[in-house]
């Protein structure tokens, strides 16, 4: 009698063993079976009308018995599944659908065992069974789990995780992985149509208590989504929001989202794509990001401070088009989005847009305590402002400007970076228009 945490668990292992035995006999001895599984696993995971089925197709009758008790020892390990309190249930599954669907996989998982044996000898129920161990003991552990989660991998474009890091944890629910890219499908797979590949990826875990409860289970909602997970688009979105974000306001590079998949906790899972967020979307292979665990107090520090620019309106639209100038292909579409992120955190006053602009921006983050450095700081970073609004005024309206326009957006991102963590640092402790009032007409 075999014992998990202390509990007795014969009663699961016996019927469990005795209907995989019995359906590896099946496989491996009748031909008409192997026919009609697909089909007929299909209408045993939903609990169909099996009998009329089974009646209906062109076998044995000696195969009709067998499948017959194939349903009463399938049937009989559903009961046990539902009548063990220890085991978390779907709220409303009173029928086991997520069970059935999961002990259907456990089946497949032994058709496949057979299909890859290529030997000169027909294999042994034993054999098929013992190759198969490691399938069950997932599948029984899937079942008896008091908390699952639900892996999302956010495929990053323009982004590597420096060495040795592999794994970098960010919060409780979110971490980076690196992606191995030595893997052939994996590389097709990571590689887009544009040429950006992709090396780690955001992970974010959704742990939940209560078996399959993401899933949508209310009346008249048709069911459980899939896999018994609802995607929490919100929860994603919000997450490579504010990560994105954090990185970008970090460092410079043109790290975007090339992907996203899930994979729910099952044992038999497979990743499932989900739609990519087109405001986060990189697909050009820009300059590349390298993030390492020397990286990660700062990484933090910034993305706790996101919450204060969140609640400031003109800090969001600054966010807003900040990041938005990682999408844009076009440098002059680029630098009119950061300079759009400079305007928007300055004052609404009637004067020259240009001059109050650079004037607010260079007092905002120029604070030396010696005057004279201080009053050449700012002039200096007024005057690169200026040249900012003249190289965008010129290639919106010549298509050209001198020299390189690539330069201009990354310096141009440069100040909107530093504009958001000078914020960052004041807004904890300052009400938005304080901050004008005080540092900057003080």
């Amino acid at each position: 009698m075999k014992k998990i945490l202390g509990l007795s668990y014969r009663e699961f292992d016996e019927k469990h063993q005795e209907l995989i035995n019995f359906f590896i006999e099946l496989c491996l001895a009748d031909r008409d079976f192997l026919k009609i599984w697909r089909f007929f696993g299909a209408r045993l995971m939903f609990n169909n009308d099996l009998a009329g089925f089974i009646n209906k197709q062109d076998i044995t009758k000696t195969s009709k018995d067998l499948v017959g008790e194939l349903v009463r020892k399938f049937e009989s390990c559903i009961g046990a599944i539902l009548s063990d309190k220890r085991i978390l249930k779907p709220k409303g599954d009173i029928h086991g659908l997520s069970f059935r669907s999961t002990l259907i996989d456990l089946l497949n998982s032994y058709i496949d065992l057979i299909r890859s044996c290529d030997l000169p000898f027909n294999p042994e129920v034993k054999f098929i069974y013992a190759m198969g161990t490691s399938s069950f003991q997932e599948y029984k552990k899937y079942i008896f789990s008091k908390k699952q989660v639900f892996r999302v991998k956010i495929f990053l474009s323009n982004f590597k995780l420096k060495p040795p890091e592999n794994f970098i944890r960010l919060t409780s629910e979110l971490a980076l992985e690196k992606i191995d890219m030595s893997y052939l499908p994996m590389n097709r797979d990571l590689i887009s149509a544009f040429g950006v590949v992709c090396r780690a990826a955001l992970v974010l875990e959704l742990e939940t208590e209560r078996f399959g409860n993401l899933g949508d289970w209310e009346e008249g909602r048709g069911g459980a989504v899939i896999n018994n997970f609802q995607y929490p688009k919100e929860k994603i979105g919000t997450a490579i929001n504010k990560v994105l974000t954090a990185l970008r306001l970090l460092k410079e590079g043109d790290v975007g989202v090339l992907s996203i998949k899930y994979k729910p906790p099952g044992p038999f899972s497979r990743e499932i794509n989900l739609p990519i967020p087109t405001d986060y979307q990189v697909i050009t292979a820009g300059l590349q990001y390298k993030f390492s665990s020397s990286d990660l107090t700062k990484f933090e520090k910034i993305f706790r401070g996101l919450e204060s620019l969140d609640k400031t309106q003109e800090a969001k639209i600054c966010l807003s088009r900040f990041n938005k100038s990682y999408i844009r292909n076009d440098p002059a579409d680029q630098i009119i989005d950061l300079v759009i992120a400079m305007e928007a955190i300055t004052t609404s006053e009637n004067n020259s847009l240009t001059y109050k602009v650079s004037t607010q921006i260079a007092r905002l983050l120029i604070n030396n305590e010696i005057i004279e450095e201080r009053i050449e700081e700012r002039k200096a970073l007024q005057e690169e402002i200026k040249e900012i609004y003249d190289i965008r005024s010129k290639l919106v309206h010549c298509g050209k400007a001198k020299g390189d326009p690539k330069e201009t957006v990354y310096r141009a991102r440069q100040i909107v970076r530093e504009i958001s963590l000078t914020l960052i640092k004041l807004l904890p402790n300052n009400k938005y228009q304080d901050v004008f009032n005080k540092v900057i007409f003080s």
